[in-house]
C-alpha cells in the first residue's frame, strides 16, 4: 500500500474542520500541506479576487500547526500583482518570516492579456517584480535554513530515491517534509540503501536547504 501521502494545492477556503481532522489523524498522511496562499494583504487578495482574508489564513495556519504536530507548509506566492504597494509587499515578506513558512515558491506577476487582471491599474515595473521575488525568496531562505539547522541531531524516516549522481557513496532520499523535484532532499552516506524504501536516519548536518545523514543503528 502507500506509505506516504501528501496533500497539494489544498486552497484556504477550502481547509474544513474535518479535513483537519483527516490530516492529524490519518496514518498515511505525512504532517505536509501545499496550500497556495498567492498574498497576506487583504487589499491586494481582494485584486486577486481570492475569496480569503489574511485574518482567516492565520486562522487556518495556527489551527494546522496546533493540530498536527511537525507540520511543513509549503505556500506559493505572487509578487508585482497591479497595485501591489512596497508596503504591501514588505507586509508579505514580514508575514513569511513570522509564519516560518517552510517550503515556499515565489512568482512575478506576468502580464496575460485575456485574464480580468490585465484590466487592473498600477502595473509593477518588471525589474521591481524581479527585485520582490529576490527579497522574498532570500526571507524565506532564512526559515528553510533554520528549519534544516533544527533537523540536525534528530532521527527522521525518509524514503530512499536512488544513488545520489553528484555524491559518490551518498544516497538521494527525502523526508516527509520534502515532495519530489520541487522540496529539498536529504543525502545519506551509506554503502548500499534500496530504492523505495524507507528508513531511519540519524541527520548529522546540513548543506544550505538539504540535510545530510546516515542509516541509524537504533533498532
Amino acid at each position: 500500500g502507500l506509505d506516504w501521502i501528501r496533500l497539494h494545492y489544498a486552497y484556504p477556503e477550502h481547509v474544513t474542520d474535518e479535513l483537519v481532522d483527516v490530516l492529524a489523524n490519518a496514518r498515511h498522511i505525512v504532517p505536509y500541506i501545499d496550500m497556495p496562499l498567492q498574498h497576506i494583504s487583504d487589499r491586494v487578495l481582494r485584486r486577486m479576487n481570492r475569496k480569503t482574508t489574511r485574518a482567516a489564513t492565520e486562522e487556518i495556519v495556527g489551527r494546522l500547526r496546533r493540530r498536527i504536530p511537525g507540520l511543513v507548509l509549503r505556500s506559493t506566492f505572487l509578487v508585482g500583482f497591479p497595485g501591489e504597494t512596497e508596503a504591501e509587499f514588505n507586509e508579505l515578506v514580514d508575514w513569511v518570516r513570522e509564519a516560518k513558512i517552510e517550503r515556499l515558491g515565489v512568482f512575478p506577476y506576468s502580464h496575460e492579456p485575456t485574464t480580468p487582471s490585465a484590466k487592473l491599474d498600477g502595473a509593477v515595473p518588471e525589474e521591481e517584480k524581479l527585485r520582490r521575488r529576490d527579497v522574498l525568496m532570500a526571507t524565506q531562505q532564512e526559515v528553510a535554513f533554520a528549519h534544516a539547522e533544527s533537523r540536525v541531531g534528530q532521527t527522521l524516516a525518509v524514503i530512499i530515491d536512488g544513488p545520489d549522481p553528484e555524491m559518490p557513496g551518498w544516497y538521494l532520499a527525502r523526508t516527509m517534509a520534502d515532495a519530489p523535484d520541487i522540496d529539498p532532499v536529504a543525502r545519506i552516506k551509506a554503502k548500499s540503501l534500496e530504492s523505495g524504501s524507507i528508513i531511519q536516519a540519524e541527520i548529522t548536518g546540513f548543506d544550505g536547504y538539504d540535510l545530510l545523514g546516515r542509516p541509524s543503528k537504533r533498532r
